[in-house]
């Protein structure tokens, strides 16, 4: 549901004040989302990234009304960044051939979606993977959409023969992991490291605890004593 679908003329007549603040934080999100203008340009990268879950690929854009000039702006932008990394890919293997990278055998934590109702027909194809002369992006977004997947770099890990070079696409666009801690209170536990550990460890040692610290995988004072 639409933020501004909450509102309504009972609500504005009840709290006026909530009424209002739903019209300017719709406002305010379509300012620095512009969703429904076609424009991508500003979310460009954002919009990538959804595409890349295999959960949502374009499917999700649809199922949110995205203006067609919007989705096609997504779809061209993704093949315009393929491009660039297929070059690199093919310069790769001109360099490492015959060097061939298997991934270990493993049982996939992501299930596929599976008894879709005709209405979602459109967003789940049937998988083109197999069929030939099928370009690698065409391939990727005709496979069915996985309903759950605990790991996104997993999946394209364990499908990057399939598709190598939306694995390395993936593996560029979603490296950077979120993290609920604040800026000031990130940089305030790194500072710290850095402070105690000055003069009594060797740079480079105090970088590595500087971003152990920043990704909380375990306690440097703990470790320590």
């Amino acid at each position: 549901m639409r933020l501004e679908e909450f509102n309504s003329s009972g609500l504005e007549a009840r709290v006026p004040y909530l009424a209002f603040g739903l019209v300017e934080a719709s406002k305010k999100l379509l300012e620095y989302y512009p969703l429904r203008s076609g424009d991508i340009e500003p979310i460009k990268n954002l919009c990538l990234a959804t595409v890349l879950d295999p959960r949502y690929k374009l499917g999700f854009f649809k199922s949110l009304e995205f203006p067609q000039s919007a989705i096609d702006g997504i779809k061209a932008y993704l093949y315009k960044v393929y491009s660039h990394y297929a070059e690199e890919f093919e310069e790769d293997l001109a360099i490492y051939r015959p060097e061939v990278i298997e991934s270990p055998p493993a049982r996939s934590p992501c299930e596929t979606i599976q008894d879709e109702d005709e209405s979602d027909d459109e967003y789940f194809l049937e998988d083109a993977s197999d069929a030939k002369d099928v370009h690698e992006i065409e391939a990727y977004l005709n496979e069915k959409r996985i309903r759950w997947c605990p790991n996104i770099m997993m999946y394209h890990n364990e499908q990057r023969q399939v598709y190598p070079i939306i694995y390395r696409i993936a593996r560029d666009f979603l490296a950077i992991s979120a993290t609920s801690a604040t800026s000031d209170a990130l940089f305030s536990r790194v500072t710290d490291t850095v402070i105690k550990e000055r003069g009594q460890t060797l740079s480079s040692t105090i970088k590595m605890l500087a971003v152990i610290t920043s990704n909380d995988n375990f306690s440097v004072e703990a470790d320590r004593a």
